[in-house]
């Protein structure tokens, strides 16, 4: 059994499920991560680091 293609590049959830994209929804993860204090998240903004140098 083969997956979907990975959404590479794709930035709109609606293009994802309309064209068949693998998604998984890791939000569930989020709010024990960010309220233990365990671990570090890093938040990065369209374009990544290079679009602000």
């Amino acid at each position: 059994m083969s997956l979907p293609p990975l959404p590479a590049g794709i930035q709109t959830f609606r293009k994802i499920i309309q064209g068949g994209f693998t998604y998984v929804d890791k939000t569930q993860h989020l709010y024990p991560l960010v309220a233990s204090g365990s671990g570090s998240y890093f938040w990065r903004g369209r374009g990544g680091l290079e679009s602000r140098f």
